[in-house]
């Protein structure tokens, strides 16, 4: 495995992290970052729901992903709207393929670069609160 140092490395900094006052945004920072070099995607981002269940953008691995993110959950539409929803991981290889599927998400995701997006659920406890986009 070509980036398995890199992984080691990451688990050892997101483990040193988990301190007693930890930064829950710095940690969630370098998560998005370490996705975009260990899983060879161009971005990363994170939103996580608050206490009245309304997503909030929290992470992300650059300002384009960010501004994909926040579009996305003022818009209410998008990979990561669905997957924290269902709790079930979101796939999308070409955001081409299905255009009524995010129309707006789409269009914004598009613009900045991206042509796919993927969602994965982040839970704690067994109960989904939040996911992370990999573009």
């Amino acid at each position: 495995m070509q980036n398995e140092p890199l992984l080691i490395q990451t688990l050892v900094e997101l483990a040193d992290s988990l301190v007693d006052h930890f930064d829950v945004v710095d940690l969630l920072t370098l998560l998005a970052s370490r996705c975009v070099e260990v899983l060879d995607v161009s971005a990363a981002g994170i939103v996580l729901a608050t206490a009245t269940d309304e997503l909030r953008v929290v992470a992300s691995s650059d300002e384009e992903m960010r501004i994909v993110e926040l579009f996305e959950v003022q818009s209410d539409e998008g990979p990561c709207i669905d997957c924290y929803r269902t709790g079930v991981p979101v796939l999308c290889r070409d955001l081409d393929e299905n255009p009524d599927r995010w129309p707006r998400f789409a269009k914004i995701a598009r613009a900045t670069g991206f042509h796919s997006a993927h969602a994965l659920p982040m839970r704690l406890r067994g109960s989904t609160i939040g996911a992370l986009n990999l573009t």
